[in-house]
């Protein structure tokens, strides 16, 4: 469950720099307007080879609402979870046989 729950983390974590990276390029498109497509080209491995660089450096304040409540359905969602979570829940069924009728 917790290497499931950091694969989560992670996942989201690639997601907000994604969103960086896209607001990044944006403001960059408006600021300048006239430039080659090598230029542009440039710019984007740039900010790309900065995007490795600052992997996993996402810290958990950084993650907005979205991204917690995202996170969370990522966690919960997953049929690992919900079959932990069911074998909890009632201890004296049989997890297997239930959760395949309901998932």
């Amino acid at each position: 469950m917790e290497s499931l729950f950091v694969a989560c983390i992670e996942e989201t974590r690639k997601a907000i720099m994604k969103r960086r990276l896209k607001v990044e390029l944006q403001n960059r498109n408006q600021l300048v307007e006239v430039r080659t497509t090598e230029e542009t080209r440039n710019f984007e491995e740039s900010l790309l080879r900065l995007a490795q660089l600052a992997k996993g450096r996402v810290r958990m304040v950084d993650f907005t609402n979205k991204d917690k409540y995202h996170l969370l359905d990522l966690f919960v969602n997953n049929e690992q979870t919900l079959l932990k979570m069911y074998e909890a829940l009632f201890p004296n069924k049989q997890a297997n046989n239930i959760a395949m009728n309901v998932i």
